[in-house]
């Protein structure tokens, strides 16, 4: 086993002298200069989630004629980072007679979040309502 170990040492100590240790003219006293290079993904877009809660922010697909629910924006760069400061506007885009928004823009928090009280025109509205949002150059729904 002693034999072997001692191979070991030999083979790799060869292979360090051959390959010289620091690359470039063995002569040349300047330094080696590492570059690295960032690529930027360009199709990495920025996203606006949203999604309905309730007033405890727990999800939920029912809203109520007396309230309580949101719809909840998260808007996010092109490297996944919340955008803070950003207007957010949103509109109801289908079922808009049974479905009310509180306003219609808001401005996100340091977490990238944007929230808008969304309520039922009345007691007795029913049905499916589409809500969508901007920001920037992002649109996104919900449903």
């Amino acid at each position: 086993m002693k034999i072997y170990k001692y191979f070991l040492y030999v083979l790799l100590a060869s292979l360090l002298a051959a390959c010289g240790g620091g690359g470039g003219n063995a002569g040349s006293t300047t330094n080696n200069t590492i570059t690295s290079t960032t690529v930027v993904d360009s199709t990495a877009v920025a996203t606006l989630s949203l999604s309905v809660v309730d007033s405890t922010g727990n999800a939920t697909t029912t809203v109520t004629y007396k309230g309580g629910q949101r719809i909840r924006a998260l808007y996010k760069d092109a490297t996944n980072a919340p955008v803070a400061s950003k207007a957010v506007t949103f509109s109801v885009t289908n079922g808009a007679a049974g479905t009310v928004l509180a306003v219609t823009s808001a401005v996100t928090d340091s977490n990238g979040i944007a929230y808008v009280d969304v309520s039922s025109s009345g007691p007795t509205a029913a049905g499916a309502a589409t809500v969508s949002a901007t920001a920037g150059t992002t649109t996104s729904t919900v449903d």
